[in-house]
């Protein structure tokens, strides 16, 4: 009983600090981009937050903000390498990495997609090393340089399968 304690103890202290910090970096966030549409109920959860609120247009977007589209809903992020994402109803994606770095010619863009649809316009700002832009999905991932692409998942009503990704170039 006594091990069971210590190691609930040990678990609780090491929780304590990733919280801690990942608030703080919210508090930090820096803008990568902004709102450039909303229609409908849009809802945001910024880094770190625990709770949901209504998306506003011209709202700040920041690394790793997780947006979701309600039905009849949709949203357009512009980001500052004026690549612009635009979601479709019933969405769900989180901005996992968002890297731009003008100066040495480079940016790394993946968006996480756990359902819906997304349409992506991307700039044609790339040429360093590591420079990407990528949307990943359950099943799949799709990747573009200076192009403009959709991709959307697809659930079944059987719940034998993951969702599938189909591509349109």
């Amino acid at each position: 009983m006594k091990t069971r304690l210590v190691l609930c103890i040990c678990g609780a202290g090491a929780l304590a600090i990733p919280l801690w910090s990942t608030t703080t970096y919210a508090q930090q966030a820096e803008a990568i981009g902004n709102v450039a549409a909303v229609q409908r109920q849009v809802e945001v959860m910024h880094p770190g937050g625990t709770t949901v609120s209504l998306v506003k247009l011209g709202a700040s977007v920041l690394f790793k903000d997780t947006y979701e589209t309600k039905s009849q809903s949709k949203l357009k992020l512009l980001f500052r390498d004026d690549s612009v994402l635009s979601l479709g109803e019933n969405t769900r994606l989180q901005i996992a990495e968002n890297i731009f770095n003008p100066d040495q010619s480079q940016r790394s863009t993946v968006i996480n997609m756990m359902n819906g649809s997304v349409r992506a316009l991307v700039g044609k700002f790339f040429g360093g090393p590591g420079s990407k832009f990528e949307i990943h999905t359950p099943t799949a991932a799709a990747a573009a340089r200076g192009t403009y692409f959709i991709v959307w998942t697809v659930r079944q009503e059987k719940v034998t399968r993951k969702p599938q990704l189909v591509m349109s170039l």
